[in-house]
């Protein structure tokens, strides 16, 4: 049983495979002032962080597929059992873990164009 739990940010992609519970595979794309950079975490252990082109940057998810196949983490799509993914989004409903389901898409559809304001100071 493997779980992809994917968080795609604003400046950063972050990915993550866990195998019965236990992390397996770190795969992290940041954005820099310099272009783009990737860091790879194997079983805790090993880390490299390399320089990485924007294209590869916008490919992110199958550039981590494609090294979890490699790293042997999964074999095909089909090992992978569980996806989670972090959403960010305002308003209450979005506070607590959730299924991805018709009511949770409708209520981040009504959120796309919400906008937050706000005053700082006297």
């Amino acid at each position: 049983m493997v779980t992809l739990v994917v968080n795609p940010g604003s400046s950063s992609k972050k990915y993550a495979f866990y195998r019965n519970g236990q992390k397996t595979l770190v795969v992290r794309f940041e954005k820099t002032s310099e272009g783009f950079g990737r860091s790879v975490s194997i079983n805790k252990e090993e880390q490299h962080c390399d320089d990485v082109s924007v294209h590869m940057y916008r490919e992110a998810l199958q550039e981590v597929l494609n090294i979890a196949k490699k790293e042997k983490v999964v074999t095909s799509l089909a090992d992978i059992t569980h996806v989670v993914v972090r959403v960010v989004a305002p308003g209450t409903y979005f506070q607590t873990h959730r299924e991805i389901n018709e009511k949770f898409i409708g209520k981040l559809k009504s959120r796309i164009n919400f906008t937050l304001t706000y005053t700082i100071g006297p």
